[in-house]
């Protein structure tokens, strides 16, 4: 079922035609629309290569709601359902990761 879940995945994603340009239009639109609003990242001390992949990929699906373009509502629900996946199949390995940062 995983097998599956991330082929089929792989596939809208690379379907949507999904750019370096959109993921970082996506990443300033965030923190420009999305962060001031309810603010849970401080942009001045994130650190993309110190975050999680499945935080990136929120990132940019939730600044994808505030691009204008026509697709980058949907370009932006196939990354969040890459996220969920990536979380949902690691579970374990997550919940370690946070028992680790809260001792």
């Amino acid at each position: 079922l995983i097998s599956v879940l991330s082929s089929n995945l792989t596939a809208e994603i690379q379907s949507t035609g999904i750019t370096s340009s959109f993921l970082d239009t996506c990443m300033h639109v965030f923190f420009d629309k999305f962060a001031p609003s309810f603010p849970i990242l401080h942009r001045a001390t994130f650190a993309m290569k110190e975050s999680s992949h499945p935080l990136i990929l929120n990132i940019v699906a939730l600044g994808s709601l505030f691009v204008g373009a026509k697709d980058a509502v949907a370009k932006g629900e196939a990354l969040w359902r890459l996220a969920h996946i990536a979380v949902a199949t690691n579970w374990v390995r997550f919940v370690l990761i946070l028992n680790c940062h809260s001792k």
